[in-house]
């Protein structure tokens, strides 16, 4: 039997979000961010088939059950599939980088992030790096050192990447994967903005 590919998501996007009263109950059913949700949804249409399989939570890296479930994501699947969005950032020093490097090393299977990106100020300066540079640097570590890809959202994430030391790995730029959801079909019409 052929090994599936895992993938994570905040939401299984096969299921329809239901519009709760409360706009904020509604927030956390869509994993705390509707955009976010478009380029997941994107990612799982791509990925769809009988060879995928959708997951909304990784189990504790430490505690009970832990070691038996990571040892049978390990036997069950070829590859993990995460889209982080913009996990490079300082809000995410606080506890996801880590997280996710954690998680990563428990994995013997390649992990592909897909659609990585940098979150800084508007002069897309680096100065963020100085408060998550060595979570990021574990994180990134853990992906590579494993046999994992990255698809980055833009040229600046990549420039961070390069700047965090990790200039010859397996990243490249590709873009937000919303951009890929109609396939080949995707048609893109300029518009002459000349005045007459």
């Amino acid at each position: 039997m052929d090994k599936k590919y895992l993938l994570r998501l905040t939401w299984d996007q096969s299921r329809p979000v239901t519009m709760f009263e409360d706009y904020r109950q509604t927030m956390r059913a869509l994993g705390g961010n509707s955009g976010n949700n478009v380029f997941q949804y994107s990612l799982q249409q791509i990925l769809c088939g009988n060879n995928l399989d959708v997951i909304t939570r990784l189990p504790a890296v430490t505690g009970e059950g832990a070691d038996a479930c990571y040892e049978r994501i390990n036997d069950e699947y070829k590859a993990l599939v995460i889209a982080p969005a913009n996990l490079l950032s300082q809000k995410a020093a606080n506890g996801h980088l880590q997280y996710w490097a954690d998680i990563i090393r428990r994995l013997r299977i390649p992990v592909y992030v897909i659609g990585l990106g940098a979150q800084s100020d508007y002069e897309n300066s680096l100065s963020f790096l100085e408060g998550c540079q060595d979570a990021a640097k574990d994180f990134l570590a853990a992906v590579f050192d494993g046999g994992g890809r990255v698809g980055t959202r833009g040229y600046f994430t990549q420039e961070v990447i390069t700047k965090l030391g990790f200039a010859d790995c397996s990243c490249e730029v590709i873009g937000c994967p919303s951009i890929f959801l109609r396939g080949g079909n995707l048609q893109i019409k300029k518009a002459d903005l000349r005045p007459e």
